[in-house]
């Protein structure tokens, strides 16, 4: 709070919070003050601007929703980039149902196409790759991947491409 924020030693204080306007609605807002003080360190006047960011925090709160729906529905979303070391930038955390963390696959220790069965590689990842290379946008491919136990699950993946400046998917 800003009365603790001018105790000796503190010039700056940040918050976010929320105020509520004359018709009843809530406003988020982002203060950034300065405080301002003489020689002795004694507190004079605060100096610092305030900044609606409810769209900002509406727009936090719609997607923690929407991870939360993820996470807890029957959908693992998996964002790759297939020329990069390690491939996977992120996988929500339901990747558990498989007997697998996210950061297996984060920080490179597992690669997604080491667990595609033998007999549906060429045509998940050598077809897929032609097919994206190709200029295909959407991808809907079924086949069988290994769980962390050594099971085989069957897989419907809906693949959308989402292409860098040039081009790649």
């Amino acid at each position: 709070c800003m009365a603790q924020a001018a105790l000796p030693g503190i010039d700056h204080y940040r918050g976010t919070y929320r105020v509520r306007k004359a018709d009843g609605s809530w406003l988020w807002i982002d203060e950034r003050t300065t405080i301002v003080r003489d020689a002795e360190g004694v507190a004079q006047y605060l100096q610092g601007i305030t900044l609606d960011v409810s769209d900002a925090q509406r727009a936090r709160e719609d997607e923690r929703q929407l991870v939360v729906a993820i996470e807890t529905g029957p959908a693992v979303l998996w964002r790759f980039d297939p020329y990069a070391t390690p491939t996977t930038r992120s996988v929500t955390a339901n990747v558990a149902r498989w007997g697998y963390a996210p950061d297996d696959f984060s920080s490179g220790r597992l690669r997604f196409v080491d667990l595609v069965h033998p007999d549906d590689y060429d045509e998940v990842v050598v077809g897929s790759m032609r097919r994206i290379e190709a200029g295909a946008s959407e991808l809907m491919r079924e086949y069988r991947m290994r769980t962390a136990d050594g099971r085989w699950v069957w897989i419907e993946e809906y693949l959308q491409v989402i292409r860098d400046r040039d081009q790649r998917g």
